[in-house]
């Protein structure tokens, strides 16, 4: 294979992963993804189930993470039974086969071990420069000597801070957060950041511990997965501090039974959340989890 076809595969890459990456308005989860079949490819696994893709994706999710040092914007689910079919309709990531099976284009996979290993990185590097991107600078000043160095010099604090408010939603979002934290402490006031950064639900992005959330779910309750993955739900969407400090009551109706299960936080340990599920004291037509 010449200079100029690997070019050109390149080129058709990059079209790829910047297509995958400009469409994931909070979450990397697709580019993540294509890591991940890139993952699979590189161990000779050339036609791979739904499945695999997503344990490949869970996996690429820690690569990630291990690199950029950071969770945010990573780690969203993968939704294995949709997501392979847009990616390949929409983007050309992939190409969905009988019987379910799924595979990267010929172009990717009739490559070299050597140069698939090239494109790895290619598309590796795009998604760290784009999660950097997101995130911006202000946990770097988490870091002891970044922190004091900033410190020193008021109009190069601000500098920073401002540089930070622009760079992006998901900035700006972080940055105010961080400041009105630190401000209001002052006041004994605590500061609180619920839901995903930059989610496009119009829901309350930062909050005080002046008062207690109500979140209200229907589900059908049948088995404790589903407990699991309601109370995983709070965890992402509520700021691990209110759900601790016992500032959260998740109200879930049974819309099976038509019964209704009250869940008070404040727990210090997630897992006993989950075992309060079990305890009830049944009152006329209500549950209640204390």
């Amino acid at each position: 294979m010449g200079k100029t076809d690997i070019n050109n595969i390149d080129k058709k890459v990059e079209e790829i992963i910047d297509k995958l990456i400009q469409y994931s308005k909070t979450k990397l989860i697709n580019p993540i993804a294509f890591l991940g079949s890139i993952n699979l490819l590189l161990k000779d696994k050339k036609v791979f189930s739904r499945q695999e893709l997503e344990d490949a994706y869970k996996s690429a999710v820690k690569e990630v993470k291990k690199i950029t040092s950071s969770n945010l914007n990573i780690g969203g689910r993968f939704h294995a039974d949709t997501y392979p079919d847009r990616m390949a309709s929409k983007y050309g990531a992939f190409v969905i086969l009988s019987e379910n099976k799924i595979q990267l284009p010929s172009f990717i996979v009739n490559l070299s071990k050597k140069n698939q290993k090239r494109i790895k990185r290619l598309v590796l590097e795009k998604i760290v420069k784009a999660q950097k991107e997101k995130i911006g600078s202000i946990q770097l000043i988490d870091a002891d000597k970044k922190r004091i160095g900033l410190a020193r010099d008021k109009d190069k604090f601000i500098q920073f801070l401002t540089k930070e408010l622009k760079r992006s939603a998901n900035s700006f979002e972080i940055t105010c957060f961080a400041i009105l934290k630190i401000f209001l402490e002052k006041f004994a006031c605590k500061l609180y950041r619920s839901s995903r950064t930059n989610a496009r639900d119009t829901g309350i992005d930062i909050s005080t511990d002046y008062g207690v959330v109500y979140q209200v779910k229907k589900f059908r309750i049948k088995k404790k997965k589903e407990v699991e993955k309601i109370l995983k739900e709070v965890q992402i969407n509520f700021d691990r501090g209110r759900i601790e400090d016992g500032k959260l009551i998740l109200v879930i109706e049974d819309i099976d039974k038509n019964k209704y299960y009250f869940v008070f936080s404040g727990s210090k340990n997630d897992k006993i959340l989950i075992e309060k599920i079990n305890r009830y004291v049944d009152i006329q037509d209500y549950k209640y989890c204390v």
